[in-house]
């Protein structure tokens, strides 16, 4: 289900609060994770070819320069770049989350069949390209919209089932421990 909604959605779907447990903290950053490498790779190069397209002619170095973004190499590197725009103690916690996020986004598109050529995921070291070819690479497009609306919908759920509790409300059971001491 490769193209910019589902793995949004997917990287929503594998930190639903509550599943698993802990580790939400960093969610927003898996979810990143999850979306970067389409939005680096795949967005200055539409919107470029856009350009070459309709107002002037451009080097092609511009317009294919984005596709190791895509890959796992460059995925490392803009994620280690990304990560030091945070404070030291926050980068691993950061980087671990931003590649798990990036290895779901790798995972959904290696599931691809691609007329040309697959992914070269070992790019500079090999270009052997590499896919499993289970669904078409336009497949998720018409899912795309029920996938989201799925998603909203049990995000919304959850969220609206674990509302926090108004400030100064002590947590559920703790109003039961006070009693006693207020009455002594």
């Amino acid at each position: 289900m490769p193209d910019a909604v589902t793995h949004l959605c997917s990287g929503l779907l594998a930190h639903i609060p509550g599943v698993p447990a802990g580790a939400h903290r960093w969610a927003p950053v898996f979810v990143a994770g999850a979306v970067l490498p389409d939005i680096l790779s795949r967005a200055p190069s539409t919107a470029l070819g856009m350009v070459h397209s309709h107002l002037i002619p451009l080097p092609s170095l511009l317009l294919y320069c984005w596709g190791p973004l895509h890959l796992p190499s460059g995925i490392l590197l803009y994620s280690l770049a990304l990560t030091m725009l945070f404070p030291v103690f926050q980068r691993r916690a950061v980087l671990t989350a931003l590649l798990a996020g990036a290895t779901l986004h790798v995972l959904l598109d290696l599931t691809q069949r691609h007329v040309g050529l697959g992914y070269p995921l070992l790019v500079p070291f090999s270009s052997r390209d590499f896919e499993w070819g289970l669904v078409g690479s336009e497949a998720s497009v018409p899912w795309a919209p029920w996938f989201a609306l799925v998603t909203l919908a049990l995000w919304g759920w959850l969220h609206r089932k674990k509302q926090p509790s108004p400030p100064g409300t002590p947590p559920v059971g703790e109003e039961d421990a006070r009693r006693p001491e207020a009455e002594g």
